[in-house]
């Protein structure tokens, strides 16, 4: 039940193979680890969506807000919808198609809350309501996501973990549950382009990104799936950047071979009182197929 609280909720994490539970310091961390949102100084709203084969189309939106002394808040809402032509039989016995007239829909609406508990440590929790609107049935649940992020003594390496999806039944249906746990490492920053071209102060940050999924409930075959990614960011000038990121999932149902694979890049703009970004990612998601992914971040 409710498959689609699985979707990554953030363009940027996608592209890197959904490796993000320590690597979190963005709106993206209002999914993917809410304990990463105290890394962030600055507000800010995502606009995200995805399509499958023009039938199935995934929208998120989401706003956060900064590190204050009582916190970091944030809100979410993510919806994913079916829509296809409905045949049924004319009075004479012909069919008759009705566009659009079957439709099906899951959604949750979220808040989330982190606070750092001690200096290299944060803690987050996310409350939800889930539900969905299938044709034949209607459902809804509520659950909860916890993580933590720690600042290991090698400073350029964050660890993480979440566990998401604890509640209530949907429909009769357990609620995935998922623990994650992994750790970004950013490497040392190279001049790049931007330095050989005499731009000072310009650099060039790569970041490695691996995790474990162990799945709770319910239970499958494949207990444990590795996730690793990759960014580098390209520093174009003071206030520009490009993101190129690539990720691979391992031993998931329907990502093997280059269905595995993920990619994904970016745009970062950054002004004095304002600051746009502009993500795409590649994502192979077994039966749906690929989906092109596409979001929107101001702050």
């Amino acid at each position: 039940a409710a498959e689609f609280l699985e979707i990554a909720a953030s363009t940027r994490a996608a592209g890197m193979g959904e490796a993000f539970v320590g690597v979190a310091d963005d709106v993206g961390a209002l999914y993917h680890n809410p304990a990463g949102m105290v890394r962030n100084r600055e507000s800010s709203l995502q606009y995200l969506h995805a399509a499958w084969l023009g039938t199935v189309g995934y929208d998120h939106l989401a706003g956060m807000f900064p590190h204050t002394r009582w916190g970091s808040v944030g809100a979410s809402f993510s919806r994913l919808l079916l829509s296809q032509d409905r045949i049924t039989v004319g009075p004479s016995g012909e069919p008759v198609i009705q566009p659009g007239g079957l439709q099906a829909s899951q959604n949750a609406a979220a808040i989330s809350y982190a606070v750092p508990v001690a200096v290299p440590t944060a803690v987050g929790v996310s409350l939800k309501v889930v539900g969905q609107d299938l044709d034949v049935s209607r459902g809804t649940a509520v659950a909860a996501d916890l993580g933590l992020q720690y600042r290991s003594p090698l400073p350029e390496l964050v660890l993480g973990a979440q566990l998401v999806n604890v509640g209530t039944r949907l429909d009769r249906a357990t609620l995935p549950v998922v623990l994650k746990a992994g750790g970004g490492l950013a490497l040392p920053a190279v001049p790049g382009l931007a330095g050989l071209a005499g731009r000072r102060g310009v650099w060039d940050l790569p970041v490695v990104a691996a995790e474990l999924h162990f799945r709770v409930a319910p239970q499958t075959s494949r207990f444990v799936t590795l996730r690793t990614g990759l960014e580098y960011r390209v520093g174009v000038d003071d206030r520009q950047s490009a993101h190129l990121r690539a990720g691979y999932k391992v031993g998931e149902e329907g990502a093997g071979g280059f269905a595995g694979a993920t990619l994904g890049m970016g745009y970062r703009l950054g002004l004095q009182r304002f600051s746009f970004g502009l993500d795409y990612a590649l994502v192979h998601y077994g039966e749906l197929g690929p989906a092109h992914r596409f979001e929107v971040t101001m702050g």
